[in-house]
């Protein structure tokens, strides 16, 4: 069973950094990703991340 990832980063290359990592190789899948907290927000309801 895989845990869902939301990642969130208000700079675009810390969260391209975060999204290139190997999650899978740990027995994760990031779900979402947003720029901000509010954008966050609003995805959180669909994405449902075991993992922020």
């Amino acid at each position: 069973m895989e845990l869902q990832v939301m990642i969130l980063d208000d700079e675009y290359i810390i969260l391209d950094g975060l999204c290139s990592f190997p999650w899978s190789d740990y027995g994760y899948r990031i779900s979402a990703t947003a720029r901000n907290g509010l954008e966050g927000l609003e995805k959180l309801e669909q994405a449902k991340p075991d993992l922020i």
